[in-house]
């Protein structure tokens, strides 16, 4: 996992080590945190997982409670 969060001039930003590609700049920490670990989901996942922004569904919905 190739990113790190780098202190910019106004803020941090998200760079890539081994190209060297900035993938972000002039951010708050927590967000280029939480922008490392988007991309490292999207790498790990092969290119197949796409953030739609929301939550995860469960797999068998609800459970009806016994009267």
């Amino acid at each position: 996992m190739p990113y790190a969060v780098r202190k910019t001039d106004k803020g941090y930003g998200v760079v890539n080590t081994d190209t060297g590609k900035w993938k972000s700049k002039n951010t708050s920490k927590e967000k280029a945190e939480a922008q490392i670990r988007l991309l490292r989901g999207v790498e790990h996942s092969g290119g197949k997982w796409k953030p739609t922004g929301k939550r995860r569904q469960r797999r068998w919905g609800k459970r009806k409670l016994r009267s």
